[in-house]
């Protein structure tokens, strides 16, 4: 080959689309739909980095030559073997994503995410990551916050004026109270809510307040109260009671503007099995939809109810785990933990095919590790395989891609690994306050702390009442700048404090001169966590935050009398 077409030269980071795989440019990494590394030979890592840095250009086989082996003299076969090699990483046997041009060289056609930001956002040909990133800007619109722009890196970056929350009518799902004998079934209740509730968010036209925001009102729902607080348009309320093999469902529905009764779903008295728990959630939220939502809501169309019913579990025990495995985060307390995690073993064991029993097994482990609750030393090789199980029985599991957001940052992968999982996991379910919480702190922990609290806010308009736990992100920005006063003040609201706040929040006190405070705080974790002393950075480590707030929450802490080891 000759050596006289010029060097190609290197672009900004981005991340491509290649079909279902996606590349990293800026780690030059080849990953699958579920995260996972797809290996590639050195030179033909660099082919592909080359091809991408071109994207929709002819590059000729001299110029890849010359960039790839430079001064290194090759034949033509090994850059068709590279060409071979990527074309069966990617499983591109029709050659539709790497192509041969006769006589010129090779075209790849991909799409990215920073092109959007490069291009006006202009989606132009064949492009499913632009599709994703619209869905996602108009997902994040409709939440009311702002809108994306696409950064250098193919990061998104929060920004532009705020806009308008949708206008459509308001309904706040209250938690449905439990009337078992049994007050274990406390769990399977507040399952059944969060269940109805996802059904009308993801496939309704409806502004759906997230259930958490009116559990203050489960035993006494005021609707005048609701109304003030929630600004809800109608409110729904229920009981559940499971009796015999039964379970018996009833329901009040109401106008709030004028607190008068509407005809509310059901009653249910059905079988406890899957398929009637199944049919009851599918009947009450169409219900609801029906009354007050658009006629034309995805959730009337019977594709997506068979879809729905198609991912259901078989047994009920499996989905009675996953229902254990959202339990944990009522009392964050080890016992439910252990309790949810032996349960999701055995649920994947049974019904291999559940995809919502992987994500949240995903998420025990991970639990496991941030909250130190008996972690296996393989923590992150079995959450990781999880979240890949999850995602290989559905694809469209929000979850799954939330598992993997989070995972990235336990294991200290690069931001845009978990931005992609992250905004694959919104622009699928735009609607869920927790998820647009937890990866909104993700984000925060990152050190990007302003715009994770813009992914926060988001969510609090979703659910007025969000966890006081997602405080911690505007503690840890007041700590950043150096306003201790303010991260106080913020901790305070917390309510339950775990290791990390009440490390935090002594580090703070100290810093800001109140000593007596500190050393009362440093007490108290002493007394309720002492094993937290072997390694008192590991729990900030693992929440991926960057060492620099670390090194500053450790200088607090030895100043209010933790025995911080040097490093």
């Amino acid at each position: 080959m000759s050596r006289t077409e010029p060097e190609i030269d290197p672009k900004e980071s981005e991340i491509f689309r290649l079909g279902d795989f996606v590349f990293y440019k800026n780690i030059n990494q080849l990953r699958g739909a579920d995260g996972a590394r797809v290996p590639l030979r050195s030179q033909s890592t660099q082919v592909l980095a080359l091809l991408l840095q071109h994207r929709g250009e002819v590059v000729s086989k001299d110029a890849l030559a010359e960039a790839v082996w430079q001064d290194t003299f090759v034949t033509d076969d090994s850059l068709v073997q590279c060409i071979a090699d990527i074309r069966r990483a990617l499983g591109d046997a029709g050659h539709e994503i790497v192509q041969t041009v006769p006589k010129q060289g090779y075209l790849v056609v991909t799409t990215i995410a920073g092109d959007a930001a490069r291009n006006g956002g202009a989606a132009r040909r064949g492009g499913p990551i632009r599709l994703v990133a619209l869905a996602l800007l108009l997902a994040l619109i409709a939440l009311g916050i702002g809108y994306l722009t696409i950064g250098p890196t193919g990061a998104p970056m929060v920004a532009g004026p705020a806009v308008p929350l949708p206008d459509g009518p308001r309904i706040v799902l209250i938690p449905f109270r439990n009337l078992g004998e049994d007050p274990d079934d406390a769990f399977f209740t507040e399952g059944l809510t969060r269940d109805i509730n996802a059904q009308l968010a993801r496939f309704s036209n409806l502004f759906v307040i997230a259930p958490e925001a009116g559990a203050a009102f489960r035993d006494d729902p005021d609707c005048g109260a609701i109304r003030q607080q929630l600004k809800a348009d109608y409110i729904l309320t229920g009981t559940a009671q499971r009796y015999n093999e039964r379970i018996r469902i009833t329901t009040a529905f109401l106008d709030a503007k004028t607190c008068r009764q509407l005809t509310p779903p059901g009653p249910f008295d059905r079988d406890l099995s899957v398929g009637d728990v199944l049919d009851i959630q599918l009947e009450i939220a169409s219900k609801v939809a029906s009354e007050v939502g658009s006629s034309d809501a995805p959730l009337f169309n019977v594709a997506v109810q068979r879809d729905i019913r198609d991912k259901a579990p078989e047994t009920l025990s499996a989905y009675e785990c996953v229902l254990l495995g959202y339990w944990f985060y009522q009392t964050f307390a080890p016992a439910e933990h252990r309790r949810a995690r032996a349960c999701l073993e055995r649920a994947v064991i049974v019904e291999p095919g559940y995809s919502l029993a992987w994500s949240r097994l995903a998420f025990i482990y991970m639990e496991a590790k941030k909250f130190v609750i008996d972690p296996p030393p393989d923590w992150a090789e079995r959450a990781g395989e999880a979240a890949k199980n999850a995602l290989a029985q559905d694809r469209d599991n929000p979850d799954g891609y939330y598992a993997q957001a989070a995972l990235s940052r336990m294991k200290g992968e690069d931001i845009a690994v978990f931005l992609d999982f992250a905004n694959r996991a919104i622009a699928i379910n735009p609607n869920d306050s927790w998820i647009l919480a937890d990866l909104g702190t993700w984000l925060a922990y990152s050190g990007r702390l302003e715009e994770g609290e813009v992914w926060i806010t988001r969510a609090r308009a979703l659910n007025p009442n969000l966890h006081s736990g997602f405080n911690n992100v505007w503690h840890l920005h007041a700590f950043m700048r150096g306003d201790y006063p303010a991260a106080i003040n913020t901790m305070l609201t917390m309510g339950t404090l775990v290791h990390m706040n009440m490390a935090s929040l002594a580090a703070s006190y100290a810093l800001n001169g109140e000593q007596a405070k500190a050393e009362e705080w440093v007490g108290r974790l002493r007394a309720k966590y002492p094993d937290f002393v072997k390694d008192p950075r590991a729990p900030f480590r693992a929440r991926g935050m960057p060492d620099e707030l670390i090194e500053k929450l450790m200088e607090g802490l030895a100043l209010a009398g933790y025995d911080v080891p040097a490093e």
